[in-house]
């Protein structure tokens, strides 16, 4: 996969809900329409894309680490490394704004893969300590994520 050495995924939290029927806007697994095969462990990851729902107002809590409006995105695709106060797999932070996200990426942070074969995918998104952000009315909104997949 990826004969010029990248190549993008990208994920929405409302997919396979049959399958994955606990799937929440903040706690999602998608399975991929195609299995991604890396040829070698010489791969990294990074997220260049999310787009959804503004949080619930008053459901990010001032944090001394990241200021007031950070939220964290796990997804298990790499090893965990220390993000705030927990050791998980974060893949990027983002700010909380004010009305509907949408966060283009120009500098791309890749962290290297854990595997070389995917069927799935799971993503988290949280506040620093942990607590999963709440959308309230805005739920039925659907979370985008698009990873960047590199070759080194």
């Amino acid at each position: 996969m990826g004969m010029d050495g990248f190549f993008y995924v990208t994920l929405f939290s409302n997919s396979f809900m049959i399958i994955y029927s606990k799937n929440k806007t903040t706690c999602f697994t998608v399975q991929l329409t195609h299995e991604i095969v890396l040829d070698t462990d010489r791969w990294k990851v990074g997220r260049c894309d999310f787009s959804g729902p503004p949080p619930e107002v008053g459901t990010l809590k001032p944090k001394l680490l990241f200021g007031d409006t950070h939220a964290l995105i796990y997804c298990t695709l790499i090893n965990r490394q220390v993000m705030g106060l927990l050791k998980n797999p974060c893949i990027r932070t983002y700010i909380h704004p004010t009305t509907f996200c949408n966060h283009v990426f120009k500098s791309v942070y890749c962290m290297s893969v854990q595997k070389r074969r995917y069927r799935d995918i799971p993503i988290r998104i949280v506040e620093t300590l942990g607590n999963q952000i709440q959308f309230g009315k805005h739920s039925k909104i659907p979370i985008k994520i698009v990873l960047y997949f590199r070759r080194v």
